[in-house]
């Protein structure tokens, strides 16, 4: 028998903050979501924390070029890496700011399908056409992955790291990637997570291929695509019955859909979804226990008040589940 889900409706960020103050962001986070708070990425705080130069941290010879990263030469394997500071203040602020015994922390790291097509290596040769590259930058964000793992344990039970692919799509169906080589990186970064592991996806989701991943918990933008689920209904009760579990990203990240949102009408939007699924045979108990909330994206593309707002949201359609929704059937 699978071991219950830890994290029951429990509200989490996915990655970025539009903050420039790491101390004000890793604060925002742990007020807003303490059953499972994320460390910030703050992308407008340096080039050193976009996607690519934030987890080229230990690559060696590696020189950050806007969004991209450059390796003049093959990387040597590392026995230790780490991040570093000025390419990850949110999660060294978070570290610092986080009480004792959370009962768990959300770490994150470029993955490495997306980090393919944001790295070139020796003679400018992009990594997506070098997969001997590519597969030594997967394994190098995996012991980033760990060494996240074991800094949050210094404050929290548990730990979740998500894995951020907004490139997977597109590489499934790339004549350089497809679906083996893809999944052979990102296998290549998870076999180095001991705790739970997680995959963040934009756009519509892949499903039938997420499902077959060692993962144990997939994000997706619940706002846009929770309809993309009921094709795949008979695979997500497999998934659920494993103990795995789906983070709804219903709360928007972007300012015209924020201006309108309510906790109501986000709680009411996600509840149609699942009573869809429930209709095609999905049980609901897992279906609904088995959740986590989060916005549908990184935030760093809105104002730090209307971030505020979003995690805000996020925690309060999470309540609304846990202590209302989720103690009655659909």
């Amino acid at each position: 028998m699978p071991l219950p889900f830890p994290f029951v409706g429990a509200a989490t960020t996915i990655g970025s903050l539009p903050h420039t103050d790491a101390g004000n962001a890793a604060a925002v986070v742990l007020k807003a979501q303490p059953q499972l708070p994320g460390w910030p990425q703050l992308y407008h705080r340096s080039p050193l924390e976009q996607m690519g130069p934030q987890f080229a941290s230990g690559l060696t010879g590696a020189e950050a070029r806007a969004e991209r990263v450059w390796l003049p030469s093959y990387p040597a394997a590392q026995s230790q890496v780490a991040l570093e500071p000025e390419r990850a203040a949110g999660f060294f602020a978070f570290l610092e700011a986080a009480p004792p015994l959370l009962a768990g922390a959300k770490g994150q790291t470029t993955g490495p399908v997306t980090f393919a097509y944001l790295a070139d290596g020796p003679k400018h040769r992009p990594a997506v056409e070098d997969f001997r590259l590519a597969r030594r930058i997967a394994h190098h964000l995996g012991q980033l992955a760990a060494w996240q793992e074991w800094q949050l344990r210094r404050v929290a039970s548990r730990t979740l790291i998500f894995l951020d692919e907004p490139a997977l799509s597109r590489a499934l169906n790339d004549p350089l990637l497809g679906p083996p080589a893809v999944a052979d990186l990102l296998t290549s970064t998870l076999i180095w997570l001991k705790g739970m592991k997680g995959l963040h996806c934009c756009a519509p989701p892949p499903w039938r291929f997420l499902f077959s991943l060692p993962l144990d918990v997939i994000s997706f933008d619940a706002y846009h695509y929770a309809e993309t689920l009921r094709e795949h209904a008979a695979e997500l009760a497999v998934w659920l019955e494993q103990g795995r579990a789906i983070a709804w990203g219903i709360v928007p990240s972007v300012h015209s859909e924020l201006a309108t949102a309510t906790p109501q009408l986000l709680v009411a939007r996600l509840r149609a979804a699942w009573e869809q699924l429930a209709a095609a045979g999905v049980p609901v108990t897992p279906l609904q226990q088995q959740a986590l909330i989060t916005p549908t994206c990184g935030l760093a593309g809105v104002s730090e008040a209307e971030a505020e707002r979003a995690l805000e949201l996020t925690g309060a359609v999470a309540e609304l589940l846990t202590f209302g929704v989720m103690n009655r059937r659909l």
